[in-house]
């Protein structure tokens, strides 16, 4: 968008798309779907971005999750719990606020 007074682009930050990001939280959670179902490769071709976009999606996925685990775990002293915790809410999803 441009500003109507000095002409000079700007945008409007919006609460489901992350920050240098191009894409929503909805898409996110299609792609991810789409490449347990598929490959990273026809998943890209489909939706028409790179397979390194593809990955970093990947890769920030994981990422959240093992944050949210890490938070709702805090506290743990031993690691075997910790890893078995993380496991447990991979295979078996918990409902909690992101």
């Amino acid at each position: 968008m441009r500003c109507e007074r000095c002409g000079q682009q700007f945008r409007e930050e919006l609460d489901f798309v992350k920050k240098k990001r191009n894409y929503t939280k909805r898409f996110v959670k299609e792609i991810i779907q789409e490449v347990i179902e598929s490959d990273i490769r026809n998943v890209a071709q489909r939706n028409q971005i790179s397979e390194q976009e593809v990955e970093t999606i990947l890769k920030d996925a994981v990422k959240n999750k093992i944050k949210l685990i890490k938070r709702c775990g805090y506290g743990f002293r031993n690691f075997d719990n910790f890893s078995s915790r993380c496991f447990l809410t991979w295979f078996f999803p918990i409902s909690f606020t992101s």
